[in-house]
């Protein structure tokens, strides 16, 4: 099993989970279950190349539907 990340900013492990992050484009919005590792104790957090597939395709989804 992979080692977790530490958290450069409190120097503690960081645990993989799923928290809602909030994303906007040219005034619309949506959030989303952003999977990743994230510091227990701060704001920090750490995506993977697959975790960000999943903001990109929100991202995606908000550009076309303020295009049309």
């Amino acid at each position: 099993m992979a080692k977790s990340p530490v958290s450069p900013e409190t120097g503690k492990p960081m645990v993989r989970g799923v928290r809602p992050m909030a994303l906007t484009c040219k005034g619309a919005s949506a959030t989303v279950e952003m999977p990743g590792w994230y510091c227990p104790d701060s704001d920090e957090a750490i995506f993977t190349r697959d975790d960000v597939k999943v903001s990109d395709a929100a991202l995606k989804g908000l550009r076309i539907k303020v295009q049309n």
